[in-house]
């Protein structure tokens, strides 16, 4: 249908019959027109691209301030930071009967919270952490394995955990290679699939397992 659409478009020398005026330009009402759609068209691109720029910038934000408490949990339970956890109700104790104004009470919790403990310090990989960790977390991290050209067969899956109350008195040493000694890791293999081994696309070494 498209191609007898575009074979039966006529020339541009086609002359209406009868009409001996027309000399293959348009006339300014359908010029001005054409230019008004198109003027409307390159706005509403404009716009969209605006719109979608401004909506990464949010995402990309939100997901930035998604890793900073995420990071700054785990440290908390690693006891690589202290906990914050009643700092508010102290400063608010403090303040209770001084009959301050709101305004006056929110700058000074304000300037009472400017002077807590950051929580950061000079790092020694060679000494214990020197906060408690928070809570009594179990780290467990899970990787699974399939076959190359067919996902919904598992062939392996491991398993690591790393229990924060093994290290909450261990020096992290060089590069952590302390608290790395403490992950206990679990390799499982499925029976049923240990024939498929992986070669096409990554290299397949199922039976050399080392633990971590």
């Amino acid at each position: 249908m498209a191609d007898d659409l575009k074979n039966n478009i006529p020339p541009a020398y086609y002359l209406v019959l009868g009409d001996k005026t027309y000399d293959g330009k348009p006339s300014d009402r359908s010029l001005n027109a054409f230019q008004a759609k198109v003027a409307l068209m390159v706005q509403a691109t404009k716009a969209n691209k605006q719109a979608s720029k401004a909506k990464n910038h949010k995402v990309r934000l939100e997901k930035q301030r998604s890793w900073n408490s995420v990071t700054k949990r785990v440290q908390r339970y690693l006891g690589l930071r202290e906990a914050r956890r009643g700092h508010h109700a102290a400063m608010r104790a403090a303040q209770e009967g001084s009959n301050l104004q709101w305004a006056d009470y929110d700058n000074a919790g304000k300037a009472a919270a400017a002077g807590l403990d950051t929580g950061y310090y000079d790092f020694d990989p060679a000494k214990p952490t020197p906060f408690e960790p928070e809570g009594e977390v179990v780290f467990v991290c899970i990787d699974v394995e399939a076959v190359e050209r067919n996902q919904n067969l598992i062939t392996e899956i491991g398993v690591a955990t790393l229990d924060t109350k093994d290290i909450s008195h261990l020096a992290p040493g060089e590069k952590g290679e302390n608290w790395m000694k403490m992950i206990r890791p679990r390799h499982f293999r499925v029976n049923e699939q240990k024939h498929h081994v992986n070669h096409e696309f990554v290299v397949g070494c199922p039976d050399k397992f080392e633990f971590g």
